[in-house]
């Protein structure tokens, strides 16, 4: 709190030195930026001053300086390919120049995530669970960590049941889902079951079981 004071103090000082003198203090509106692996990141400042941030980058500076007194309001425009930015320190992003010592907008950049999952058809068919097998059958995508599912014959007689892996796939990431554990007595095949995770949910996986 006491550093926080001082600088407040120091940058109201330095503008009201240069006011004296005829001119007006004025800022970097910059940043710094962790986890940026893709590009195609474009941040805003007060909504007309834009900036293309490339791959790599790990920290950023608008063009045009904030004259003291001034407003800022950095905001991401556009999310890198494949990623999520978002500001690791909530309230850094807009304010009044020369309310600190210098304005600095940490931003963290990660890869974005999506839900995969589908619907199971022919549950009805699954033989009654019992506690030694209590699931009709397992399926998985890949080895994705949260990738291995076991789905239960629906209690209320239902022949289709949907389902979602706990663990989401990486915008941008190939998906393979295939059966692991069979049903008893029954051969579940998979459409719509391979493909490469693009902005949304996948939803559209099917596993359909028959008798043998």
């Amino acid at each position: 709190m006491k550093f926080t004071f001082v600088r407040a103090l120091a940058a109201l000082a330095l503008g009201l030195a240069l006011s004296a003198c005829g001119g007006k203090a004025t800022f970097d509106v910059s940043g710094t930026i962790a986890g940026l692996s893709n590009n195609g990141l474009v941040l805003t400042n007060n909504g007309g001053d834009d900036i293309n941030v490339p791959a790599g980058a790990t920290s950023f500076t608008f063009p045009h300086r904030a004259s003291y007194g001034d407003n800022y309001d950095v905001e991401i425009k556009t999310n890198p390919d494949h990623m999520t930015c978002g500001f690791s320190v909530l309230g850094l992003n807009s304010g009044s120049a020369g309310h600190t010592v210098a304005i600095s907008v940490p931003i963290v950049c990660s890869q974005a995530t999506h839900n995969l999952g589908g619907t199971v058809i022919g549950m009805a068919g699954c033989p009654a669970t019992t506690t030694d097998a209590p699931y009709c059958l397992t399926v998985v995508n890949g080895s994705t960590p949260g990738g291995q599912l076991s789905i239960a014959k629906p209690t209320d007689g239902s022949n289709n049941t949907a389902f979602t892996f706990t663990g989401q796939v990486k915008d941008g990431d190939s998906y393979g889902v295939t059966v692991q554990t069979q049903p008893p007595n029954m051969t579940c095949t998979v459409t719509n079951g391979t493909g490469v995770m693009h902005t949304t949910d996948v939803g559209n996986v099917v596993v359909t079981c028959v008798p043998n």
